[in-house]
C-alpha cells in the first residue's frame, strides 16, 4: 500500500476518534501489559533447510487513553511495546570434498517495535455499568525499535576424513533487514470491571495482522509480513467523567 493510501486511513482514523471525543462521558488512562505470540508469514521453507517454524511468545506493555461515550462507543490511543518475529529450526545434509555429516540449526528472529493502536470500541453494557465487556476494531503503526537474530548450530560428521563435531551460537544481529515502520488491522474483544468510582482492572485479547512487507529489499513473489496475538492486562484510572450528572439546565432539586 502506498504512503498517499496509508495517510489517508491515518487522518480517517482520528477524524473519527475527534468525533467520538467530542461527546465523549468518561476519559481514562491505563497501564497494560501481558503476553505476545507473534510470527512471520512468507518464510521461505524450501532451499533454506528450514523444516519448522512456530510462533514466538514474549511479553510486553505501555499505556493508553480512551474515551467511552453514551452511545456504548468508544475509542482509544495507546503506546504498546511489542516483541514479534519467529522461531525456525532445520537441518541440511552436508556432502562436500570436505565435509561429510548433517548441520542442524535454529534461529530466532526478533524485532521489538513501539506500536500506536489506534482502535474503536463496541461495549455491550452501558457506561454505568460496572461490568462492561466490549467488542474491538482498528488499525495500528508500528516503530521498529532494535532487533537481533541469534543463531544456534551444530555439526557432527567427517570433516577431511576426520570425526568432527562443534557448536556455535553467534548473534548475527537481523538476518533480514526490516523496515523502519509496519502498520496493519487489529480485531479483538475484552472488558473492563470497575473496581471503584474511579479505579478499574480489565482483560484485552488481540490479534494484529500486518499489511506490509517487513523486509527492506523485497524478492519477487515473496512477502513477509507480522502478525501477533496480544493478552493483555490493565488497570486503569477515570481521568475525566460526567456520568450520572445532571443534565446542562436542570440542576437537581433540593428535598
Amino acid at each position: 500500500m502506498k504512503i498517499f493510501t496509508k495517510s489517508k486511513l491515518m487522518i480517517a482514523a482520528f477524524t473519527m476518534a475527534a468525533a467520538f471525543g467530542a461527546q465523549a462521558q468518561v476519559l481514562s488512562g491505563s497501564v497494560i501489559g501481558g503476553f505476545n505470540m507473534s510470527n512471520i508469514s512468507g518464510i521461505s521453507i524450501s532451499n533454506q533447510g528450514i523444516n519448522k517454524s512456530t510462533s514466538r511468545s514474549s511479553v510486553g506493555g505501555g499505556i493508553s487513553f480512551r474515551y467511552d461515550t453514551e452511545n456504548k462507543w468508544a475509542v482509544s490511543l495507546g503506546l504498546i511495546y511489542s516483541p514479534k518475529g519467529a522461531d525456525y529450526s532445520g537441518t541440511v545434509n552436508d556432502s562436500t570434498s570436505e565435509h561429510v555429516g548433517t548441520s542442524t540449526f535454529s534461529y530466532q528472529d526478533v524485532t521489538n517495535y513501539l506500536d500506536i493502536p489506534l482502535l474503536v470500541h463496541y461495549n455491550f453494557m452501558s457506561s454505568t455499568s460496572k461490568f462492561r465487556p466490549y467488542a474491538t476494531l482498528g488499525i495500528y503503526t508500528g516503530i521498529r525499535l532494535n532487533g537481533k537474530t541469534t543463531l544456534d548450530y551444530s555439526f557432527k560428521g567427517k570433516i577431511n576424513g576426520m570425526d568432527s563435531s562443534y557448536k556455535s551460537s553467534p548473534e548475527i544481529r537481523n538476518y533480514y533487514d526490516r523496515n523502519n515502520v509496519d502498520y496493519g488491522v487489529v480485531a479483538g474483544a475484552g472488558l473492563n470491571y470497575d473496581i471503584t468510582s474511579k479505579l478499574m482492572i480489565g482483560v484485552d485479547v488481540r490479534y494484529n495482522a500486518g499489511l506490509v512487507d517487513i523486509r527492506e529489499i523485497k524478492l519477487a513473489n515473496t512477502s513477509q509480513k507480522n502478525s501477533n496475538i496480544n493478552v493483555l492486562l490493565s488497570v486503569g484510572y477515570k481521568l475525566w467523567s460526567d456520568v450520572g450528572s445532571a443534565p446542562a439546565g436542570k440542576p437537581e432539586e433540593k428535598k
